[in-house]
């Protein structure tokens, strides 16, 4: 059986007629034709085409006529990937997605507790920073043409204090 055999017996196989194995190989409808008749020998990239669209059939029997035109099943499902697990089925939380009522106690405490104790020596230093930076000069974004327009301390006593530089 030469090579233009075989291609019709992928058509038969595909239940395809000749449009529409064209149409499904991405190849012009007198290419098939003129291969079933004899007239030319397909390409290269014509094989290529068929095999990546009817990834089952062997590329020994394809090309050479040797061997089985499909592949075995145990090798299909070695190639096939295993369907990927939907995402919420990973979740083994009965709860997840409803709504807690709020009284019920987080199920993962807090392991860990940030603290922060201010000395005066800090409060030194920011205040010797502060006092360095000249009322004159207006720090300027990096991004462009922003000017800073208003810088806010909050405290936690609830305090707040506000510094707008002068504008030229």
């Amino acid at each position: 059986m030469n090579i233009n055999q075989r291609i019709e017996k992928i058509m038969q196989y595909s239940e395809l007629s000749a449009t529409e194995f064209a149409e499904a190989v991405d190849v012009q409808r007198s290419s098939i034709s003129h291969i079933t008749s004899g007239r030319n020998k397909p390409s290269l990239e014509f094989i290529t085409k068929i095999k990546t669209r009817f990834p089952e059939i062997e590329w020994d029997w394809l090309i050479n006529g040797e061997g089985d035109m499909l592949k075995k099943s145990e090798e299909d499902k070695s190639q096939k990937p295993a369907s990927l697990p939907d995402l919420f089925s990973l979740i083994e939380d009965d709860n997840f997605g409803k709504e807690s009522t709020g009284d019920a106690p987080t199920t993962s405490p807090l392991t860990e507790t940030a603290s922060y104790k201010r000395t005066p020596e800090a409060g030194r230093a920011n205040a010797h920073m502060l006092s360095s930076v000249s009322a004159e000069s207006t720090p300027h974004h990096p991004g462009g043409d922003a000017d800073i327009i208003k810088i806010v301390w909050f405290y936690s006593n609830g305090e707040f204090k506000s510094f707008e530089p002068q504008r030229f």
